[in-house]
């Protein structure tokens, strides 16, 4: 029994510290883009969040609903990556041309 408990303590936690991480992106993104190093810290906080995601789905045991719940926290956190993905893509197949 503790030892559930203590595995329910660390996914609450590392659950947690993933909200965190994409909620300080969002502010980063829409704050701090006069900063030389905006890109810098984009893609470290990119980064960090893409480890702390695979450790919660590590302890979820990559169970569906948490999978889900992870790419739709990370496709808003980092929603910048995401469009900037979209962006490269289209411009790739020729989708801004007149």
């Amino acid at each position: 029994m503790e030892n559930n408990e203590k595995n329910n303590e660390k996914n609450i936690t590392l659950w947690v510290m993933l909200l965190l991480l994409c909620l300080v992106t969002r502010l980063v993104y829409a704050n701090m883009w006069k900063f030389p190093w905006y890109f810098i810290l984009l893609w470290i906080l990119a980064f960090a969040n893409l480890y702390l995601a695979l450790q919660v789905l590590k302890a979820s045991r990559w169970k569906f609903g948490s999978v889900a719940l992870v790419l739709i926290v990370f496709a808003l956190g980092q929603h910048w990556l995401v469009l900037r993905g979209f962006a490269y893509f289209a411009w790739s197949i020729g989708g801004y041309q007149p």
